[in-house]
């Protein structure tokens, strides 16, 4: 009973306190050999703020970890040893069932809204490296309930397990 009333406390602690209570992960992956050149990751997450409205947005941009902040979520092809693999092309979109506003996904107050990254991969030639995708950032702006519009920008440990298994390309 004392373990439930000081989790209890905690959660009343942290959630009063103004701090933001996220909530986010990846819920499924998968990759899908289409043809000897052509692999489709898919890679299916969460995202949302118990004590915030959060705007994610639709883009994506390929990235090769330089380190711009971009308004897009980033993606790289990560070889075996963690190199990103550049010898291929590439496409990946964003879709989600969630609202739409300012051109930007949107998630209420205390709801997690389901995105999904389909990414096709074509291989000029078959090289035999396993590559994966991984998510390198993701730029989000979030609005508590006293309207202040905050930016934050996701990444490096924060997205940890934001990725597809591998496949041989």
């Amino acid at each position: 009973m004392k373990k439930i009333l000081f989790a209890a406390f905690v959660g009343i602690l942290f959630v009063g306190s103004g701090a933001i209570a996220e909530a986010y992960g990846v819920l499924n992956e998968k990759v899908v050999r289409l043809d000897q050149s052509r692999v489709l990751y898919v890679m299916t997450f969460e995202f949302g703020f118990l004590n915030a409205e959060t705007y994610m947005p639709m883009s994506t941009f390929r990235t090769d970890r330089s380190g711009n902040a971009s308004t897009s979520i980033q993606y790289s092809l990560v070889g075996d040893d963690g190199t990103v693999f550049e010898e291929s092309i590439a496409r990946a979109v964003v879709v989600s069932s969630t609202t739409v506003r300012r051109d930007e996904f949107f998630s209420p107050y205390g709801k997690k809204a389901t995105y999904t990254l389909l990414t096709l991969v074509d291989m000029p030639r078959t090289t035999g490296e396993s590559v994966r995708v991984k998510i390198e950032s993701i730029p989000l702006t979030i609005v508590r309930k006293n309207s202040v519009r905050e930016s934050m920008f996701l990444s490096g440990e924060e997205l940890r397990g934001f990725e597809t298994s591998a496949l041989p390309l």
